[in-house]
């Protein structure tokens, strides 16, 4: 290709993949010093692949470089290096990220929840962040009046509207609440354990403790603690329960808060819901990855044990209490959106698309309906959650020519059984019931 031979002189280069950024090369003297027999060498000149390119420096409140820090985007986790500094390139078409962001392992430090805004590009993006030293609490944890391990303790974080508007117990703001859903501890061999990092000081807080195990329920614990001078203690006392094992919610793992009994054969439970086991492509962040029910109430049914070989087939066949929920669907509290990802590429919204109790603002026709209410729903021996997915502040950044889509919102769709296409959208299948 002829160029005018001439320092000063720009040449355009159009990547034929759109992948890559269009990119200007300034021919300089010293290139054309070392041109040959008339031909330029441009191997100095890079193209560049559409990527989010971040680069974290952590400090303390006193500037000092933090090693040791987890980022966290989905399932993708980098640490930062002994100048506390970590990097992470990615390929994706949304503009804002949330990171969660946590200090070395028993330093004590707040875990932060990142919102930000990247756009892709071909230079490296700065972001600071500041960890500052929280709260703390401690105390042991028993079982049945023993000490007991692998107990979780963490903060009660009551959600409200949207999982960007929470409200801890006793109030505090949005931000801090997020960052007081990253504070978990578990109690060690002797039943001890201590809540770091807590985001709070000279308040009342409420703190939880609970158990999962295979071989039965446990009923979890809640108190009340004052925090003072960024201190605080609680002593936590779960209980076993025996008559029914309840360790799920239509197949999504299920961890019990509290139980208690209504008759002969109901109770209520109140817990968390898992997702992180879901079978979808839709993950949710790593704040919301559990959510709370309350008050679902659960029927306690016999059933026959597997049948098992005996010598004599006139021996009494066991039976077994199973807890099984007593209705269909189950409202997930205060929850009316959920930011996701999809196929860690885009970010979408679930939403459940609805503001009353008409037929066409429940277009699931549940018959237990809460207006703007997201829903856990049993169909087919799964669990789902179903409402309407579109994509968010995508930025479908390519050459106009090659495709432009300026303010535009993308519904997901699926194929109805006629052929036609519906916005109403299911994900999250959890199997196992």
């Amino acid at each position: 290709m002829p160029i005018a031979g001439i320092a000063g002189a720009r040449i355009k280069i159009i990547p034929k993949d759109v992948a890559y950024f269009d990119t200007t090369f300034v021919i300089t003297q010293e290139v054309l010093n070392k041109a040959k027999d008339g031909i330029l060498d441009l191997s100095q000149c890079f193209v560049y692949r559409r990527r989010h390119r971040l680069q974290f420096n952590v400090q303390d409140d006193k500037g000092k470089a933090i090693s040791g820090v987890a980022i966290q985007q989905g399932d993708s986790v980098v640490v930062t290096n002994n100048v506390g500094i970590a990097q992470r390139n990615f390929e994706n078409v949304s503009r804002d990220y949330t990171f969660v962001i946590k200090g070395p392992s028993g330093k004590g430090y707040i875990p932060q929840t990142v919102n930000l805004t990247s756009e892709e590009s071909p230079y490296v993006q700065q972001v600071s962040v500041v960890l500052e030293k929280g709260s703390e609490i401690s105390g042991k944890v028993t079982l049945d009046g023993s000490p007991v391990k692998h107990a979780k303790v963490y903060l009660e974080v009551s959600e409200s509207s949207s999982p960007c508007i929470s409200h801890l117990a006793f109030g505090g703001s949005n931000a801090l609440d997020d960052d007081a859903k990253l504070v978990v501890a578990y109690s060690d061999a002797g039943g001890n354990y201590k809540l770091q990092g807590i985001p709070f000081d000279d308040r009342q807080v409420r703190v939880i403790a609970t158990l999962d195990t295979a071989a039965f329920t446990v009923n979890g614990d809640k108190k009340e603690v004052a925090i003072t001078y960024k201190k605080g203690s609680a002593d936590l006392a779960l209980t076993s329960f025996r008559k029914a094992k309840i360790n799920n919610l239509f197949g999504f793992p299920l961890s019990v808060e509290h139980v208690s009994e209504l008759n002969g054969h109901q109770v209520k439970v109140t817990g968390l819901v898992d997702w992180k086991y879901s079978m979808s492509d839709f993950k949710l962040n790593e704040v919301n990855k559990v959510l709370r029910v309350e008050d679902v109430v659960y029927d306690l049914k016999q059933e026959l044990l597997k049948p098992q070989k005996t010598a004599s087939p006139d021996l009494n066949v066991d039976m077994q209490i199973v807890a099984v929920p007593r209705d269909s669907i189950v409202p997930i509290q205060g929850i009316d959106e959920l930011k996701l990802s999809y196929l860690d590429k885009y970010n979408v919204k679930l939403s459940s698309g609805n503001s009353g109790n008409s037929a066409e603002n429940n277009p699931f026709n549940y018959t237990l309906y809460i207006p703007g209410s997201l829903f856990v729903e049993k169909e087919d021996n799964y669990g789902k959650i179903k409402g309407y997915i579109h994509t968010e502040k995508n930025s479908f950044n390519y050459p106009s020519s090659y495709l432009d889509f300026p303010n535009s919102d993308f519904y997901f769709a699926r194929k109805t059984e006629d052929g036609k296409l519906s916005k109403l959208f299911e994900c999250n299948d959890q199997s196992g019931l």
